[in-house]
């Protein structure tokens, strides 16, 4: 019984990380592909997804030290380590396209679709670089994938009606996404003093204090 409640649970929880998760963020927030372009990226997310859910499942080791080894384990495992790394690359690489989408999305969006993407956009960036070490790095500390809850945290505090949570992120990415928008600021400052504040844009920290905490990020 033991060793069938590992098996289930080694060969479901992949599916979350391989494919739930960067089809949700590819798709989000209106449920379709940015064009028909992107829906290739779809469709080769949903295509590769069970390689994960093999590496994860047919590993014929024990979860703890004093767990059993689960049933349906592969013999000839770390034969198979090319494909393992090449699973690992398709993981990375369907993460770097759903933040890359979740850009486009937020460069093309209106003021209150981009409050929605910027904690996303801001926690999807973090899990990233904290899931590479664990994905190519040996004896790295499985606690680093704590960091992909974040992603689901970060949906809940995207809701439209909170529009007081874009404003402390603003403190965070004001410098990386205001560069990127130069070309829209160059435009409005005739228009606008430099030293006006819009209340509806978010609070603006100093350039000192934005860069530093963009750094340490």
């Amino acid at each position: 019984m033991q060793r069938l409640v590992i098996t289930i649970f080694s060969w479901s929880w992949p599916w979350s990380i391989g494919l739930f998760l960067p089809l949700a963020l590819l798709l989000f927030p209106d449920g379709r592909p940015l064009s028909r372009g992107w829906r290739w990226v779809v469709i080769a997310v949903i295509i590769t997804s069970p390689l994960f859910a093999v590496e994860m499942g047919a590993a014929p080791d024990a979860p703890e030290p004093s767990f059993p080894v689960g049933y349906l384990t592969i013999p000839f495992y770390d034969r198979l380590q090319p494909l393992w790394t090449l699973t690992e690359l398709r993981g990375l690489a369907s993460s770097v396209l759903a933040l890359v989408a979740l850009f486009v999305r937020y460069r093309r969006g209106t003021e209150t679709q981009r409050r929605q993407l910027l904690w996303l956009l801001l926690a999807l960036l973090v899990a990233i670089v904290a899931a590479i070490p664990w994905a190519f790095v040996s004896g790295t500390p499985v606690a680093v994938l704590f960091t992909i809850p974040l992603i689901p945290v970060a949906v809940t505090r995207s809701s439209p009606i909170r529009r007081s949570s874009g404003k402390s992120l603003g403190l965070v990415v004001q410098i990386p996404l205001s560069t990127v928008d130069a070309s829209d600021n160059v435009r409005s400052s005739a228009s606008i003093p430099a030293a006006k504040v819009d209340p509806s844009a978010g609070a603006r920290g100093s350039p000192s204090a934005t860069a530093a905490a963009a750094y340490a990020l």
